[in-house]
């Protein structure tokens, strides 16, 4: 999970990344089943880490978060719409991301 915050999940182990660079670690060194990012973050853009997932680990779930306005996300979605699969609107919660990934899981 790249994002600026730290969320308590009670169904699922997440690794949390604050730095953009930690992100590429992450990747490279565990078994991931999916990447939860937020868009826009202080060091970088949580798009180029999905869109690099897409081209070197198509297997991994990518899913999006952010607290853009409706119309910055149907943009965002519009330019971007193979590099996540999945999208979550802030304010979030684990209930929600949870929720989300038991989904993906039962879909598998």
């Amino acid at each position: 999970l790249y994002d600026d915050n730290n969320y308590i999940s009670k169904d699922f182990n997440f690794i949390y990344a604050t730095r953009y660079i930690d992100v590429f670690d992450i990747i490279h060194n565990n078994e991931l089943f999916a990447i939860i990012t937020d868009v826009n973050l202080d060091d970088g853009n949580g798009l180029d880490i999905l869109d690099y997932l897409l081209s070197k680990c198509p297997s991994i779930i990518r899913i999006v978060m952010t607290g853009l306005s409706k119309l910055e996300v149907i943009d965002m979605i519009k330019t971007n719409k193979n590099v996540f699969e999945y999208f979550i609107q802030k304010p979030l919660s684990f209930d929600l991301i949870d929720g989300l990934l038991i989904r993906i899981l039962g879909k598998k």
